[in-house]
Formats: C-alpha cells, sequence, structure tokens
C-alpha cells in the first residue's frame, strides 16, 4: 500500500509539471505576439508620418522690415519678383519647408537651410534629409544685390532699378534673368556657375566670370567691362556697346559686340568682336 501512495505522488506532480509548463509556453507566446503587433504598429505609424512629411504645400510670410537685398545659401530654389507688398512664398513637402530658415537682417533676406540631427542614437547616422524639391518665391519693390553660394538656382523676372544692381553667383550656382534695368549692372560667376541675362539695359555693365563659369547676355550697355579668367567663357555676343574693355586670361575665351574696345589675352584666352 505505501508502494501505490508513492506512485500515486509521483503522478499527480508529473501532472502539475506539465500543466506548468503548457501554460508557461502559452504566456510566452502571446508576450511575443503583443511585441510584434507593437513593432508593426509603430512601423505604419512611421510611414504615416513619411508620407504626411512628404506630401506637397504652400506656405506664405510677410515681412515687416524691409529689404533690399537676398543671400541665398546652399542648394535653394528661388525667384524674385520685384512687387509689394514684401512676402515670401515657399512650395514643398512639410519636411524640407521646416529646414529652410529665412530672416531679415541690416536691410538683407537670409535665406538658408536649418538642418538639425535626430536626437538619439538614431540621430548620428540619420539627418534630417532635404530633397531640395523646394521653390521659393520672394516680392519685394527694391531688392537690388543678390549674393547666392553653392548651387542656388535664382530666377529673376525684371528689376529696374534706379541705381544699381549687383548679383553674385558661387560655386555651381545657376541664374536665369529677363530683364535688368539700371544704370550700373555688376554680374560675376564664379567656378563653374553659369548665367543667362535675357534683356540687359545699362550704362555701364561690369561682368566677371571666374574658374569655369559661363556668362550668356544680351541687351545693350554704353560701356562694358568684360573680364574672365581660367577657363571661363563670357558670350556677349548680343550685348552691344559703344565701349568695351575686354581682359581674358588662362584659357578664357570671350566673345562681345563693341563699337570701340580694348584687349588683353594672356595664357591661351582667346576674344572676339563681333561689331560690323
Amino acid at each position: 500500500m505505501s508502494k501505490n501512495i508513492i506512485l500515486a505522488t509521483l503522478f499527480a506532480c508529473s501532472l502539475l509539471t506539465t500543466v506548468s509548463c503548457s501554460s508557461s509556453s502559452s504566456s510566452s507566446s502571446s508576450s511575443s505576439s503583443t511585441s510584434v503587433s507593437r513593432s508593426a504598429t509603430a512601423t505604419a505609424s512611421d510611414e504615416d508620418t513619411a508620407t504626411a512629411s512628404d506630401k506637397r504645400m504652400r506656405t506664405t510670410q510677410s515681412f515687416e522690415s524691409p529689404f533690399t537685398s537676398i543671400d541665398a545659401a546652399t542648394g535653394l530654389c528661388v525667384r524674385y519678383i520685384q512687387g509689394s507688398p514684401a512676402s515670401m512664398t515657399i512650395e514643398g513637402s512639410k519636411r524640407d519647408i521646416s529646414i529652410i530658415k529665412a530672416y531679415v537682417k541690416s536691410g538683407c533676406l537670409y535665406l538658408e537651410r536649418h538642418t538639425e540631427k535626430k536626437k538619439g542614437l538614431k540621430g548620428m547616422f540619420q539627418p534630417q534629409q532635404f530633397s531640395g524639391n523646394v521653390q521659393i518665391t520672394v516680392t519685394a519693390p527694391d531688392v537690388n544685390e543678390f549674393d547666392c553660394s553653392t548651387g542656388v538656382i535664382l530666377t529673376i523676372d525684371a528689376i529696374n532699378n534706379y541705381k544699381k544692381v549687383d548679383i553674385e553667383m558661387g560655386t555651381g550656382g545657376s541664374l536665369k534673368a529677363g530683364t535688368i534695368k539700371s544704370p550700373l549692372v555688376d554680374i560675376d560667376c564664379s567656378t563653374g556657375a553659369t548665367a543667362t541675362i535675357d534683356n540687359l539695359e545699362a550704362d555701364k555693365a561690369s561682368i566677371d566670370a571666374s574658374t569655369g563659369a559661363t556668362i550668356n547676355v544680351s541687351g545693350q550697355a554704353a560701356e562694358a567691362s568684360l573680364d574672365a579668367s581660367t577657363g571661363a567663357t563670357i558670350n556677349a555676343g548680343n550685348l552691344i556697346c559703344e565701349v568695351a574693355s575686354v581682359d581674358a586670361s588662362v584659357g578664357a575665351s570671350i566673345t562681345f559686340n563693341a563699337t570701340r574696345a580694348s584687349t588683353d589675352t594672356s595664357t591661351g584666352a582667346t576674344v572676339r568682336n563681333l561689331h560690323k
């Protein structure tokens, strides 16, 4: 009988162990399923956020402080329209718009890309991404100075200024202008930048291209100073000038059209006057 009691006790312990293991396995499976579900929810949320951030939108900003110059930084696409009141419209994704910083200081409108890394370890490897598919349109009555750095694309519909217009395009920048009318016009392109001015009207025009830059200009000027260096090109055959001062060096090329001209070339540079 003692033997039977012992066997019964062992059988009962075996049943308890089996039930306990089964319960533990079921609990573990349930926990694992919950973890996967939460991960999927988080992923879906991230995708929804990304989709919302990529959706194109438009924002408009007005300016209380006047400005007569625009300074645009790396890779922005800017269009200037002469008019009133002073305002700015940005079209692009929510993410890209949030990266652009615009402010007026000392009479200059600064347009910059303000990128910040995400917080935490993720931010070490995933800084804010800027697609570049953004159009900034600035309307203001009296902007006559533009300073554009690396890769900026600047479009000017028309400028009529009674003093001076000064445009500087930096590395890889691009200028497309309709009419620029002013007594004094200064165009400067460097390091692979390009500029096309369809109609320049000036008493005196100064056009400077350096280090592989290219400037195409048409119109008329009483007096023009054309300076190209280090492989740069100035195509001014359609800029009708009364007097021109032409200087080309180190493989540069200048084509111009002037009634009277003084020229200076060096180190493989070429100049050509199309005046007949």
